[in-house]
Formats: structure tokens, C-alpha cells, sequence
């Protein structure tokens, strides 16, 4: 306590009272609905990306799991 606050804290407050307030405009506005069909792929989207998403997982998971390598180094082989 004898150190005063942190600045962090405080900052972090400052953005949490901030963005409390900014959903205070949107109390009364309707919640906006989506439909789950567009977000759901169909099962041919699925199968014709099923080879070369197994291909891109498999080349993540040997690249990642090498010592030095991390899942940056990975994802950017994979791609």
C-alpha cells in the first residue's frame, strides 16, 4: 500500500469503466441474430478440404514438435 497504485491497474480500470459505459448505448437495441446455416460449412466443403487440411496438420504438428521451433515457425510451413 505504501507503493501507491499500480499504473497497470489503473489502466486496465480506465478501459473496463470506459467500455461499461460505451454498452450503456446499446442497452436498448435489439441483439442481432445470425443463422447458424451460414456459419456451419456443408459436408462438400468439408470433404474438399479434408485432404490438405490433414496435410497442413500434419506438417504443424512434426515442425512444432521439433526443439527450437514454436507454433509461429509451424503455422507458416503448414502454409
Amino acid at each position: 500500500m505504501e507503493g501507491g497504485i499500480s499504473f497497470i491497474a489503473v489502466m486496465i480500470g480506465m478501459f473496463g469503466v470506459s467500455e461499461a459505459l460505451m454498452q450503456l448505448q446499446n442497452v436498448n437495441r435489439a441483439a442481432v441474430r445470425q443463422k447458424i446455416d451460414r456459419i456451419i460449412p456443408s459436408f462438400g466443403t468439408i470433404k474438399k478440404y479434408l485432404p490438405l487440411s490433414l496435410q497442413t496438420s500434419s506438417i504443424g504438428v512434426v515442425i512444432g514438435a521439433l526443439p527450437g521451433t514454436g507454433g509461429d515457425i509451424a503455422a507458416l510451413m503448414a502454409y
